[in-house]
């Protein structure tokens, strides 16, 4: 319509942009062409639909750009720019959010069905669920080939005697309510690999969270804290939040993931490029029988040895 000869949108796209949604994710992207079609769909065939997605891409020199631009059906607002890593895309990505709650979905992770979103604001977040402002759900590791490998993720008494030692709550299936941010603030861009490690803890001190017993996602493993050339990055940032947040003490477990990394970080140095891929699933694979092993040898389950990772 139009008021006094200035033009005004059509009242109900002006409402619609004004309102508040119940849900916001968040996907951090860099030159992720390959994997960013498979995370969209997941959020395309949920039967919980009160979403919008928010894309802050890294000025990608592949074909992110073009698969955002053509998701323009899911994608609520996007950017491609440069930034100075995955705390800086996030808080880009809180700046713009409009949801009552928000996610953050990595660009090689996905949904793992259609009734995830639903199950969590069922279960969780809405009338049947906890009123916590902090919500997590279980989350799928995937072998390198992407099949699944074991889920990650435990009830809250468990997972609370971990958190010290490890981010026990995967970040890609947790929600946050927005308040949260504005009373303990954003992500810490000082960090480079683990900025949700660090801002969990902040979290954990104003809020308790409640476990939903069902897999929200599908976690690529492909990530900053995945990736074996920042093993040593990684370690020495858990370390410094630990430290911030109270938490450190020198364990022989500890001191072992260091030997460990630093051992890791070595082998890659010499690595070349064109074998740095090849290596880095090789390695995993590794990883994963020694794990298999060990819990044999130990008569523990997979699930029970947890993850030395933060992320």
């Amino acid at each position: 319509m139009r008021i006094a000869g200035v033009a005004f949108p059509r009242l109900g796209a002006a409402l619609k942009a004004l309102r508040m949604t119940a849900l916001s994710i968040i996907i951090a992207t860099r030159n992720a062409g390959g994997t960013l079609t498979t995370a969209l769909d997941s959020i395309r065939s949920q039967t919980f639909r009160d979403v919008e997605v928010i894309v802050i891409d890294g000025a990608s020199t592949d074909s992110t750009v073009s698969i955002v631009r053509a998701s323009q059906d899911i994608v609520s607002q996007w950017v491609s720019e440069p930034d100075t890593g995955v705390a800086s895309a996030w808080n880009k990505g809180l700046t713009l959010a409009r949801g009552d709650w928000v996610q953050f979905l990595g660009a090689d992770d996905y949904l793992w069905d259609r009734e995830s979103l639903a199950t969590i604001f069922r279960d969780g977040i809405g009338p049947n669920g906890s009123g916590c402002r902090l919500v997590y759900g279980l989350v799928m590791a995937l072998l390198t080939d992407g099949k699944p490998w074991k889920a990650l993720g435990a009830p809250w008494p468990q997972a609370s005697r971990e958190f010290p030692r490890r981010m026990s709550l995967p970040h890609v299936g947790l929600f946050a309510h927005r308040s949260l941010f504005s009373e303990v603030g954003r992500f810490d861009e000082s960090f480079k690999v683990v900025p949700d490690y660090d801002w969990t803890f902040r979290a954990l001190a104003a809020t308790t969270p409640f476990f939903v017993a069902f897999p929200v996602a599908a976690f690529g493993g492909n990530g900053l804290s995945s990736n074996p050339r920042n093993q040593l990055t990684f370690l020495s940032e858990c370390k410094r939040a630990r430290k911030q947040h109270g938490a450190y003490q020198l364990t022989p477990a500890e001191m072992g993931r260091w030997v460990h990394g630093l051992t890791v970080r070595l082998f890659f140095a010499v690595v070349p490029p064109g074998l740095a891929i090849p290596a880095q699933t090789a390695y995993r694979k590794l990883a994963r029988n020694a794990l298999k092993l060990r819990c044999c040898l130990t008569g523990r389950k997979q699930g029970e040895e947890g993850r030395d990772s933060c992320g």
